[in-house]
């Protein structure tokens, strides 16, 4: 009987998917929690819990991920926007899973060929992004001012990122900053598209 109930056993550990990985969903984001030049963008994730729906997105459909590097967080954050305002705050966290939100384009998969052949691309938002591609450079800029700076950096069956070099925002999501975080400066940074708009 005991030999019999440890086949039984060896045979559900082997079928079961739970036991056996997390899925592309969990896949994604370990990937990312592994990246050197990802670790604020993580915290961002797991810190406004916006890592659970992504990660449930991607086990359903593909996703593109613009994900903004350490120093172009620290850049965002360094005057404008406390970076424990908007990770330990309600307001804030609600104001930085926006923004998050800005950088993921669910149900579609641009690898960096295709970014070269758009002019726009819709976030989960729904706020356009606008692209541009640089033949002569070989460069792609997402609004005008962000870069991506390593294209297909994580490459994975459904999902896909691009690391970038600056924060992507709105005028929207800018104002709901300025409303969660006190010490934000009244005018946005010129580094911003819409900068001359506030």
């Amino acid at each position: 009987m005991a030999a019999h109930l440890a086949a039984v056993f060896a045979v559900l550990l082997v079928m079961s998917p739970v036991l056996v990985h997390g899925g592309p969903g969990h896949d994604l984001l370990e990937a990312v929690r592994q990246h050197p030049r990802l670790t604020m963008f993580y915290q961002a994730l797991v810190t406004t819990e916006y890592s659970k729906e992504l990660s449930t997105s991607v086990d359903d459909k593909p996703v593109t991920i613009f994900a903004p590097v350490d120093e172009a967080i620290q850049a965002a954050t360094a005057d404008a926007f406390p970076w424990d305002c908007l990770t330990n705050t309600i307001a804030g966290k609600a104001a930085l899973k926006d923004t998050l939100k800005h950088h993921v384009l669910k149900g579609r998969f641009y690898t960096v060929y295709k970014l070269t052949q758009t002019n726009q691309v819709i976030p989960a938002d729904g706020f356009p992004i606008e692209v541009q591609y640089d033949t002569e450079k070989i460069v792609i800029t997402l609004d005008g001012y962000a870069h991506v700076i390593e294209p297909e950096v994580i490459l994975m069956e459904n999902a896909i990122v691009h690391l970038i070099d600056a924060v992507l925002t709105t005028e929207n999501i800018y104002a709901d900053v300025l409303d969660a975080c006190a010490e934000a400066p009244a005018s946005a940074p010129s580094s911003l598209g819409f900068a001359d708009g506030l």
